[in-house]
């Protein structure tokens, strides 16, 4: 009988091709609840903040059951705690329309924290190294990020251990989010500057 615990193995997470499926889904869902420990349901979390992209939902279920909504871009199922410490109270930033500039921005706050969230058009693209050095610069509590740069496409993950930097395979668009105490409002300039001319 397989458990999580037997899945989150280094088989797995530390399968370059594994990983980068986890960095650009959407949802990612935990199956067989009914078999986890209390340790493998924290390390099923911890593995989807580590690696997950920004905006992805972590769904804990039983026996494969899933509500269709749940698929269909949903802001948050009833009963199923999003894998982020602050609740989520806002549309899913992947259900607005990118305006005419080619990004979209959302604010968002909870639990003593604040968030801002990204999208950008996928014809934009950014500068490699400028990027890095803004997200490696930030002062922030969390960041998730995947960017479509004049070097290939990138997954970001900044934590207290520092920021983190894989090769993604592909990316839609380009998106980050930010959590952190305070929201600087300096952050959007400095982003747009990572950006390449058109």
């Amino acid at each position: 009988m397989s458990t999580l615990a037997t899945f989150l193995t280094v088989r797995y997470t530390e399968h370059e091709i594994f990983n980068q499926q986890i960095a650009i889904a959407d949802v990612i869902v935990g199956n067989k609840s009914d078999l986890y420990q209390e340790a493998d349901r924290n390390a099923l979390q911890a593995y989807a903040s580590e690696r997950g992209a920004p905006h992805a939902k972590l769904l804990i279920t039983e026996q494969g059951a899933l509500e269709l909504a749940w698929l269909q871009g949903a802001t948050q199922a009833e009963g199923v705690p999003p894998h982020h410490h602050h609740q989520d109270s806002r549309p899913s930033i992947n259900e607005m329309p990118i305006p005419e500039s080619g990004y979209l921005k959302v604010e968002n706050q909870g639990e003593g924290f604040k968030s801002v969230g990204w999208r950008f058009e996928s014809n934009l693209v950014f500068e490699r190294s400028k990027l890095f050095s803004f997200l490696a610069g930030l002062s922030a509590e969390r960041m998730k990020a995947a960017f479509i740069t004049q070097c290939g496409i990138f997954g970001y993950n900044l934590t207290k251990d520092g920021l983190t930097e894989i090769s993604l395979g592909e990316c839609g668009e380009s998106r980050v989010e930010i959590i952190a105490e305070e929201i600087d409002a300096a952050w959007e300039q400095l982003l747009l500057d990572c950006m390449l001319p058109n």
